[in-house]
């Protein structure tokens, strides 16, 4: 869980930016439960990794990335084990201890868009805000 990251994309016009935040937010801080839904989430995590499988062309790139995050294999082939043998109750505790925003797990929100469209203001009501301009995230590549 310490080294879990949460990451979700989510593209709206720009007026309904600040709603599609308030969602997002949402599903993070407060995972509806729906237990009934567990074997499709199950099922989904497991047919994920056979998806995700990276094509000729991109398979050196991505041996170099697992490579580089520690792995020593495909980590799908582990992790279908756990799929596998994970409970509803797994799946809460993982949500409560690696999802759940918290100060050690703090919830950053990345919005990219036309700065006419939505305010600092709206945004500061999700916490604090950092503009970054197109030049300084070119230049930290």
């Amino acid at each position: 869980g310490k080294d879990a990251i949460a990451f979700a994309i989510l593209g709206c016009q720009g007026d309904k930016t600040e709603e599609a935040i308030r969602v997002m937010k949402g599903l993070f801080d407060d995972m509806p439960e729906k237990p009934e839904r567990f074997p499709a989430i199950q099922d989904g995590l497991i047919r994920s990794g056979a998806a995700a499988y990276p094509g000729f062309r991109e398979l050196s790139e991505q041996v170099a990335r697992w490579k580089d995050a520690g792995y020593t294999q495909d980590p799908h082939i582990s992790h279908v084990d756990a799929y596998e043998s994970m409970t509803w109750t797994d799946l809460t505790t993982y949500y409560q201890t690696a999802i759940l925003p918290n100060p050690e797990h703090p919830l950053i929100i990345g919005v990219v868009g036309d700065p006419d469209r939505i305010t600092e203001a709206e945004l500061s009501a999700f916490g604090k805000v950092r503009i970054i301009t197109e030049e300084e995230i070119r230049k930290s590549k």
